[in-house]
């Protein structure tokens, strides 16, 4: 790949956008560029029928975020005079620097969701020609194969995007597995436009979601989530993660370094949890107890001794309970529990953070913010900016439609 000479930093970064960003990339872009010494000027262009090298000719592109997907792509951007970021995750390896969402991760995600519900059965729908499908099964069966609990799978064949299968030949192919699904059984599947297909199969088919079937989506996509019924918890999509790296890789390369060849992975963002999959599996009454005393004492700074003692069971016996039954600890989920609790009053703009940590059932802010961090992938203060951020572009959103 052939670039220009790195410039001087007290020049402007010119790039050229030629992926599908969301907002949330779009503001991770943003948030990389202005830690940057230089300005950055993005250009949004056409993925397809223009010359990005009469483009290149004619202006002063530092460098290019696109989206490749194919070989033939691959050998247009790698032949470019600029250095270029790839955004495509569809095939296995490419020609090009990649910052992509690592996939399997969303398996390992959501298996861990479904086995601190206590479910003993679980089951994936995916593509089986789709890379990135092919790799949330694979994470999921990951984060199964240390409980004991069933999996079983089924893909369905896709020649174009994964939203545009045919219902037909989706049905044919789901109507039997759906029904044959032991009950209760968790639902992963590999992206909500699926989920929502499912959910419609699975009260056609007289089961109960989430009941019968807890469901599952993947992406976080907020139509197919809230279209469906009840509606769909998700494994996010980390936008504003990707948007930054991208940018942060970018920088790099532009700057000359070339140390990294391999992909840039960005793990999911938490689990988006609604309705499908609001329920807990478990078959033993004190670890139901225990539960219990955490959804009604997270708030009150309270520890496990003070758990084990109130339920008078040993600390001892219910470490045990809990690795059995939830593959977790009673301190995870308690700091969990503590921290959606936090989430929730992060949308409360009037609160200080030592004022949540306070009602939350933290010591203090600081602690907190390392909890809040190691669960959420970002400090509360960022967490709600990114919220009144994502508000307050709904509220301009609607207002200019209106």
């Amino acid at each position: 790949m052939r670039h220009n000479p790195p410039r001087s930093s007290l020049h402007t970064r010119e790039v050229a956008v030629l992926a599908p960003l969301d907002a949330g990339m779009a503001r991770g872009l943003r948030l990389f560029a202005e830690t940057q010494p230089e300005p950055w000027f993005f250009q949004m262009l056409p993925m397809h029928g223009f010359s990005l090298h009469a483009l290149i000719s004619t202006s002063r592109l530092d460098g290019a975020l696109v989206y490749s997907g194919d070989e033939q792509r691959d050998r247009f951007f790698a032949e470019l005079p600029i250095p270029v970021v790839d955004l495509s995750s569809t095939r296995k390896q490419g020609q090009l620097p990649r910052v992509i969402v690592d996939s399997e991760a969303f398996g390992e995600r959501a298996a861990r969701h479904f086995l601190e519900k206590g479910f003993q059965h679980c089951a994936f729908v995916g593509f089986e020609n789709m890379y990135f499908s092919t790799l949330r099964l694979q994470g999921f069966e990951r984060g199964l194969q240390h409980a004991s609990v069933s999996l079983q799978h089924c893909l369905v064949h896709q020649d174009g995007k994964p939203e545009e299968l045919p219902q037909a030949d989706r049905d044919e192919t789901l109507y039997p597995f759906i029904q044959a699904l032991p009950k209760p059984c968790g639902l992963y599947v590999a992206t909500d436009t699926l989920a929502l297909r499912l959910s419609v199969l699975i009260r056609e088919l007289g089961f109960s979601i989430p009941n019968d079937i807890a469901l599952l989506g993947s992406d976080n996509r907020e139509a197919p989530c809230m279209l469906a019924s009840p509606p769909l918890s998700s494994v996010a999509f980390p936008h504003v993660e990707i948007g930054r790296r991208a940018a942060e890789r970018l920088s790099q390369l532009m700057k000359g370094v070339h140390e990294d060849e391999g992909d840039w992975l960005v793990p999911p963002d938490p689990v988006c949890e609604r309705a499908s999959t609001d329920m807990m599996l478990i078959p033993d009454p004190d670890l139901q107890l225990a539960l219990n005393w955490i959804r009604d004492h997270a708030r009150d700074g309270r520890g496990i001794q003070d758990m084990a003692k109130d339920i008078q069971r040993s600390r001892r016996d219910l470490e045990r309970r809990f690795r059995r039954y939830l593959n977790s600890s009673p301190l995870e989920l308690l700091q969990r529990e503590r921290v959606k609790r936090v989430q929730q009053e992060l949308l409360r703009a009037e609160l200080s953070l030592e004022q949540i940590a306070e009602q939350c059932g933290f010591g203090d802010a600081k602690w907190m913010s390392t909890v809040f961090k190691r669960y959420q992938g970002k400090s509360p203060a960022a967490y709600r900016r990114e919220q009144m951020l994502q508000a307050s572009t709904r509220i301009r959103q609607e207002s200019e439609s209106m």
